[in-house]
């Protein structure tokens, strides 16, 4: 099938070296507003056509589907304009910059029965059954709390210190530790509560506490200011278990209370992990879907929601 790309960004170089590897996906079209990224993409990755004009690239009829890889503020109105234009769709997280613009092009594609998938990696990645089947068979117990963080030092970034830009450590990072809590105890918290450090109106820092109906305590933690160990903890009364990398896992750790480590899993990838949700994408197609199964709709208007309520707590 044939992949459209509009955004020649750093990701997305990452993203299509992975993608070379795969049989089903030809790297057709790409979409850039700089002529000199379009040259580097088009050399580097052999794309057949290539476009100074998004609009043209969502007009071309040989592109089977387009991932989207433009900054934060953007999003929207790039996924609404391909789904207009009947495209199946993959758009970089964050998905959008609201529920609100979230639910309006998730609407919108259901309306004209047009694939539409959010592209954050690690929801589609094989990892979440290792987890749920250790935590089933109660290795570690109940579990009363999870906790994830993720940070990198940042600032010198406009992409993620610019409000305009769509900026903020939540939305470029945060979402990591969010589907991280959200993918192995669900989404259906009661409350929230989130304070953050806030610099030219962008937040630099936060952290936000989950309830759960049945007790349990979720945490997460974001920076741009400066590294974290990047890492997930699920505590259960017999024990926890350790996950590194939180944005893309690459060891687990089983512990009993007192610290003795039971077991150890190393997670590998056959490429580099980005393959698991575009070929997610292709068996979609495929199959006439409009939604992926494993991040359906409703969980990433979830997600969205729930940013919008972290935003609205830390500034009240």
């Amino acid at each position: 099938m044939n992949l459209g790309l509009i955004g020649c960004s750093k990701i997305a170089a990452k993203v299509l070296k992975t993608l070379q590897n795969l049989d089903e996906i030809n790297l057709f079209a790409c979409a850039s507003r700089e002529k000199e990224k379009l040259d580097l993409f088009k050399k580097e990755f052999s794309f057949k056509k290539t476009y100074l004009n998004y609009e043209d690239l969502i007009n071309e009829k040989e592109v089977d589907f387009i991932y989207i890889t433009l900054i934060n503020t953007l999003h929207y109105q790039y996924i609404k304009r391909c789904i207009e234009k009947g495209k199946a769709v993959i758009c970089e997280k964050p998905f959008t910059m609201t529920y609100k613009e979230a639910k309006e092009v998730i609407s919108l594609a259901k309306a004209k029965n047009i694939l539409l998938m959010d592209a954050t990696w690690t929801r589609y990645m094989p990892y979440i059954d290792v987890l749920k089947k250790i935590i089933n068979s109660n290795q570690i117990g109940n579990v009363y709390m999870i906790s994830a963080n993720l940070g990198y030092s940042l600032l010198s970034a406009d992409r993620v210190t610019k409000k305009e830009l769509g900026g903020g450590s939540l939305l470029d990072l945060g979402v990591y530790p969010l589907n991280f809590i959200f993918s192995l105890v669900g989404s259906d918290y009661t409350n929230l509560k989130s304070t953050a450090k806030i610099v030219d109106e962008v937040e630099r820092s936060e952290v936000t506490t989950f309830n759960y109906p049945n007790g349990l305590i979720g945490l997460i933690y974001s920076t741009i200011e400066g590294d974290t160990n990047n890492t997930g903890y699920i505590y259960g009364d017999k024990g926890y278990i350790k996950v590194k990398d939180v944005n893309n896992p690459s060891l687990i750790e089983v512990y009993e209370t007192d610290g003795k480590l039971l077991s150890t899993i190393k997670l590998t990838h056959q490429y580099s992990g980005y393959e698991y949700e575009f070929i997610e994408l292709i068996d979609l197609i495929k199959n006439k879907k409009v939604e992926s199964p494993k991040y359906p709709h409703k969980e990433i208007l979830k997600v969205q929601l729930t940013l919008d309520k972290i935003k609205e707590s830390y500034l009240n």
